[in-house]
């Protein structure tokens, strides 16, 4: 088998609000879209993407499907657990006290204090949740 990296997607309950959260995150627009299901962002080294888990079951008529398994496909009762904290979306920027400002000045989430952690290097971190409570890593230098 030969796989190839395609993106990391995100069931989440509201695409339009965790879309306006990560155009704010990320400082860029969505760069791909189908109707209000499916969002990505093409970021620097690939991309992330977010499924509406209520979109199919809402507009049963405009999407064709084959086969059905309810432990994967039953998206909006997906959409509706809670996150488990398990996956989390880590980010890097080059000054973790500016991307740390930034994101206190945009008002979309509140973040923690600058971390540090040290096992075999040096670690500085700050976290942060966005609407559907994914946890958001953002590492880098710190001033």
């Amino acid at each position: 088998m030969s796989a190839h990296f395609g993106n990391v997607y995100f069931v989440v309950r509201d695409l339009n609000r965790t879309t306006a959260f990560y155009e704010k995150l990320f400082g860029q627009p969505v760069s791909a879209r189908n109707r209000d299901r499916f969002a990505q962002f093409a970021l620097s080294g690939g991309s992330i993407a977010f499924l509406c888990g209520n979109y199919d079951s809402e507009h049963t008529g405009e999407t064709e499907k084959s086969g059905y398994d309810e432990k994967y496909d039953d998206t909006a009762a997906i959409a509706k657990r809670e996150n488990c904290g398990k996956a989390v979306i880590n980010l890097w920027t080059e000054s973790l006290q500016k991307e740390r400002e930034r994101i206190l000045a945009l008002k979309i989430a509140e973040p923690t204090e600058i971390k540090y952690l040290c096992s075999a290097s040096p670690y500085w971190y700050f976290q942060l949740s966005d609407p559907d409570g994914i946890t958001i890593e953002i590492t880098g230098s710190i001033d």
